[in-house]
């Protein structure tokens, strides 16, 4: 299995492993990035990302996660990585701050394979 760990896009430094943007939109400062992989299953939509009440956003992200399932999202990853030639993965978006981003949720979530998804910054 993939190594997977999350990162904001100030944070990311090209050592941490292979960048995979899952957020909508893409850092102006760093041009680069419009060359990495996304991976749209993790991607909270435009609709959630509206949601000012945190509880349902977490509910409405959770749900999508589960509408797509760990088989289909881990081939997601693991494509990614093999197409890349990567062994490590590191989820990117612009949230700094771990607790208030769809990262940790996604990283709660995925723990449940049984695999480690840790925050690098």
């Amino acid at each position: 299995m993939t190594l997977i760990h999350t990162s904001s896009f100030r944070a990311f430094r090209p050592e941490f492993g292979l960048p995979v943007v899952t957020s909508l939109g893409l850092p102006k400062w760093l041009p680069e990035a419009q060359d990495w992989p996304r991976c749209w299953l993790i991607t909270p939509t435009a609709q959630l990302f509206r949601e000012p009440d945190p509880d349902a956003f977490a509910a409405g992200y959770r749900a999508r996660l589960e509408r797509f399932g760990v088989p289909r999202i881990a081939r997601t990853l693991e494509r990614i990585a093999a197409d890349h030639d990567a062994g490590t993965l590191v989820l990117l978006c612009h949230e700094a701050d771990w607790e208030q981003c769809h990262r940790l949720s996604f990283a709660t979530w995925w723990m449940s394979t049984g695999e480690l998804v840790t925050e690098i910054s």
